[in-house]
């Protein structure tokens, strides 16, 4: 039924619902300090978040201190003592790792349980790989591969030649399955995989180079039909 011999997903708006996700998360931390969760409150988070990557530009390589940083914003903006800071943060954290997963998605890793399965997400190991671990889906992953694991970040090849050569494949014989065309998409295709694209906000703006090599879909539900598509016209 399928030539790959190893499918690797993302994990944010592939399996799981980012944004969903998020925002129980930040309610549960509103919660925890007394801050009744609204829209309004959500947005003012993004506010928070936002002026927090602002300020700190390499916040990805100092996880921690940027969190503490969005924290403070955050909470200056509800006028609530930093001294909760902490609270708010592990509250935060302890909710990500339970995600909200993408409608569908359960039901075609089962179609696809023949096919050997890994993660291969970018940013830090903890909260994602728990997320996976208390997940429904956990069974249907051999492995998990987070840029923080490996020491390099998509697109870089590196990323996904290290996951195929840990597999014991050629790039060639794996599937990358992504929603971030230069991310996912560009990263798979310049390091030889062939790759899924999760187009679900219908970007018509994406250029698509090395069309024999990308498989497109509008919902992770369709990807066994084109997967089988593919294998039909070779």
């Amino acid at each position: 039924m399928h030539r790959y011999k190893l499918l690797i997903f993302d994990l944010d708006d592939t399996l799981f619902d980012y944004k969903a996700t998020e925002k129980h998360a930040v309610a549960e931390a509103c919660k925890s300090v007394g801050i009744p969760f609204t829209d309004s409150i959500y947005r003012e988070y993004k506010r928070a978040n936002d002026k927090a990557k602002k300020s700190i530009p390499k916040y990805i390589d100092c996880l921690e201190h940027f969190r503490e940083v969005r924290a403070c914003y955050f909470l200056e903006m509800q006028e609530i003592s930093l001294d909760y800071m902490q609270v708010f943060i592990d509250t935060y954290m302890e909710a990500s790792k339970r995600g909200i997963l993408i409608q569908g998605i359960e039901e075609t890793l089962l179609l696809l349980n023949s096919v050997r399965k890994v993660i291969g997400t970018n940013g830090t190991t903890t909260p994602r790989k728990d997320k996976l671990l208390n997940s429904s889906i956990a069974k249907y992953f051999e492995k998990f591969y987070s840029s923080e694991l490996l020491g390099v970040s998509k697109p870089s090849k590196k990323f996904f030649e290290k996951i195929a050569n840990d597999n014991g494949v050629k790039v060639g014989e794996c599937l990358y399955i992504g929603d971030n065309w230069r991310v996912d998409i560009e990263g798979a295709v310049n390091a030889g995989m062939d790759a899924c694209f999760i187009n679900s906000y219908n970007d018509e703006r994406i250029v698509f180079i090395k069309e024999s090599k990308v498989l497109k879909i509008k919902t992770i539900s369709k990807l066994v039909e084109v997967i089988d598509e593919k294998n039909n016209r070779l």
